[in-house]
């Protein structure tokens, strides 16, 4: 199942309420960073966040590894197809 929050402050409220088994999280939220909801993520739960953002410079990556994401997505993307 998939829970969908409209902001930062929505996602960790929940976070707290539903079980979840991974997190794929957005920087550019209303409300609450997403840089801040990792870094609270990481205080209390211990499970997959994946980072999926328009934001590609390096500082933001390095920032985004160093507040505990797991992984670090910028979009658009375009996957390889093979012929």
């Amino acid at each position: 199942q998939t829970y969908e929050a409209i902001d930062g402050l929505d996602a960790l409220k929940k976070i707290d309420e539903v079980k979840v088994d991974m997190v794929i999280l957005d920087i550019m939220m209303p409300n609450m960073h997403g840089f801040d909801v990792c870094f609270e993520l990481r205080k209390y739960y211990d499970i997959p966040i994946l980072m999926l953002t328009a934001k590609g410079e390096t500082s933001q990556k390095v920032k985004g590894f160093h507040l505990g994401t797991d992984d670090y997505l910028v979009k658009p993307f375009f996957p390889i197809c093979s012929p």
